[in-house]
C-alpha cells in the first residue's frame, strides 16, 4: 500500500505543475501584447489618431498613440509613412516609442517631398526608428531618451530566449502532469 506521505507528495507535485503551467500560459497570453508592433491586439487599449501630414506628392505621415495601462499612464506612439490611399500597417511603421500619456505628441513635418522630420522633447524608450523608408529620408530630433534603443534590442532578444525556454519547460510540465495523474489513477495491487 502506498504511503500517505508519498501520496501527499504526488498531490503537491500535481498542484505545483498545474500552478506553473497556468503561470507560463498566462505569460504566453500576455506575450502578443508585449511584442505587438502596432498596439492593436488588445481591446483594453485606448487608441487615438494624431493629425496626418501630407508631403504634396501622395505620401502622408500619420501617427497614433495607445494607452494600455491607465494606472501608470504609460502610452506608446506610432508614426507611419505611407501613400494616402493605404492604411497604417506594420510595413510602413518608421518610429515607435513609449512615453507618459501626459507628454506632448511628436511634431511631424515634411522638410521637402522626400525628407520627413520627427521631433519629440522626451521619450521613455524608442523601440523602432528607421532612418529611411524607400525614397523618404527620416530625420529625428529627440530631446531626452530615458532608455536607449540598443537596450530595447537586447531586451527583445532576451524575451525571445525566455519564451523559448518557458515553452520547453511547459512541455516538460505537461508531461510530468500526465505521469502524476496516471500514477494517481492507477489502482495499486496489495502485496
Amino acid at each position: 500500500m502506498e504511503s500517505r506521505y508519498r501520496k501527499t507528495l504526488k498531490y503537491f507535485a500535481l498542484a505545483l505543475c498545474v500552478l506553473c503551467a497556468v503561470g507560463i500560459s498566462f505569460y504566453f497570453y500576455l506575450l502578443p501584447n508585449m511584442l505587438d508592433p502596432q498596439g492593436k491586439s488588445s481591446s483594453s487599449c485606448m487608441h487615438d489618431k494624431l493629425p496626418q501630414v501630407a508631403n504634396g506628392s501622395g505620401l502622408i505621415a500619420s501617427a497614433h498613440y495607445t494607452v494600455c495601462d491607465t494606472s501608470s499612464s504609460d502610452s506608446a506612439v506610432y508614426v507611419y509613412v505611407h501613400k494616402s490611399t493605404e492604411p497604417e500597417s506594420k510595413e510602413f511603421l518608421v518610429f515607435r516609442y513609449f512615453d507618459k500619456s501626459s507628454a506632448a505628441p511628436p511634431e511631424i513635418n515634411w522638410l521637402n517631398k522626400s525628407i520627413l522630420q520627427i521631433s519629440v522633447a522626451e521619450v521613455d524608450q524608442v523601440t523602432k526608428m528607421l532612418n529611411n523608408l524607400e525614397d523618404v529620408k527620416i530625420v529625428y530630433h529627440i530631446g531626452k531618451e530615458n532608455r536607449s534603443f540598443e537596450s530595447w534590442r537586447q531586451d527583445k532578444k532576451k524575451m525571445k530566449i525566455i519564451s523559448g525556454l518557458a515553452f520547453i519547460f511547459l512541455c516538460f510540465l505537461i508531461f510530468g502532469l500526465i505521469k502524476i495523474v496516471r500514477s494517481l489513477q492507477r489502482p495499486r495491487i496489495p502485496d
